[in-house]
């Protein structure tokens, strides 16, 4: 099927005009909130620069091989909210809004972008002898979207309508997208599975966005976690881009030479590979790649047998040891 989008372990299938998604079913939800729920949409940030950081912060989405229309100037993604994706409780945070991340990205370079191995396991730790043509064909899968944003706050990025919602008896029902925020992967730059990061190349420079540097531990000595502000941007659940403007830094992890960085901050599937962002250094001071289950052992509100049943994100008591934090990889080990 030509013109089509195919993400993996997936709910119902839908179809709109030129563009076809079947939408990310992720069973293993990571993450929790702690203490008060923070997560914001990036038009309802006012502080630091979250709005230039978002424009480098891009959610990752797998295709088919023989998808094509990054070449035209638009596509139509037809979306499924949280409630009927995640049978997410009403009352829940974001619960109306929609699903498409699988990961989040972010832009180190005009045409290279960094994220969590993890995200891409299946598709880069290949058997075959010949790595290179195996990592061209993993990369084939693989996409990139910037401004994927609650279509409000668009205007806040300056990127009027790249986004935006179309409605169909009053409900949005899907969203048209500018493909000149949609990239491809064309290689595997490097990798490293202990420490979960993963560089890529894109089919092309990035235009109109600046690259986001990491901190150079050698230049500018090493990033000391709980010493100066940070924020922490990515793809909850797969929604649109959420920031944690307050991440509290917990402790360092311990009987482990990586030596990550564990913050409590409200974050969930989708955010691997999102940022720690040095409000102060502005810098990348480091991702995530692991966190706390947001859905233990599915907790609900009723019985899932039953017609009103629904899902609620797992709370954390700030400081409590029964959630385990979520563990950052830090700039000292994310040099190119």
């Amino acid at each position: 099927m030509k013109n089509c989008i195919f993400l993996k372990n997936v709910r119902p299938m839908f179809c709109s005009i030129s563009l076809c998604f079947s939408f990310f079913y992720m069973p293993n939800i990571s993450a929790a909130i702690y203490g008060e729920d923070n997560r914001k949409d990036v038009y309802e940030v006012s502080g630091f620069q979250a709005k230039e950081v978002a424009s480098s912060v891009a959610a990752l989405i797998f295709k088919e091989s023989n998808f094509f229309s990054l070449y035209t100037p638009t596509d139509q993604i037809k979306v499924e909210d949280n409630k009927i994706k995640y049978r997410m409780c009403s009352s829940e945070k974001f619960s109306s809004q929609y699903n498409l991340a699988r990961c989040t990205a972010v832009l180190v370079a005009p045409d290279v972008v960094l994220t969590a191995y993890h995200c891409v396991k299946e598709l880069v730790d290949s058997s075959e002898e010949d790595k290179k043509s195996a990592h061209e064909k993993a990369c084939k899968k693989i996409s990139f979207l910037f401004d994927y944003v609650h279509y409000k706050s668009q205007n806040a990025l300056g990127h009027h309508n790249d986004f935006a919602p179309i409605q169909s008896e009053g409900k949005i029902e899907r969203y048209e997208v500018k493909t000149k925020n949609l990239y491809a992967c064309e290689e595997v730059l490097k990798y490293s599975k202990a420490h979960d990061i993963v560089f890529l190349k894109l089919n092309k420079k990035v235009k109109g966005r600046r690259p986001l540097p990491i901190r150079n531990p050698t230049k500018e000595g090493e990033f000391i976690p709980g010493k100066s502000k940070v924020a922490f941007l990515g793809y909850s659940l797969g929604l649109p881009l959420k920031v944690d403007e307050n991440p509290k830094f917990w402790f360092h992890e311990e009987n482990s030479s990586l030596k990550r960085a564990v913050y409590q901050t409200d974050t969930s599937s989708g955010s691997s590979g999102g940022i720690l962002w040095g409000v102060e250094s502005k810098r990348v001071e480091g991702i995530l790649v692991a966190g706390h289950s947001s859905f233990p052992n599915r907790q609900v509100i009723q019985s899932l047998s039953g017609p009103n049943s629904c899902l609620k994100i797992k709370r954390c008591q700030e400081g409590a040891p029964t959630c385990s934090g979520e563990y950052f990889v830090l700039s000292k080990f994310l040099q190119l």
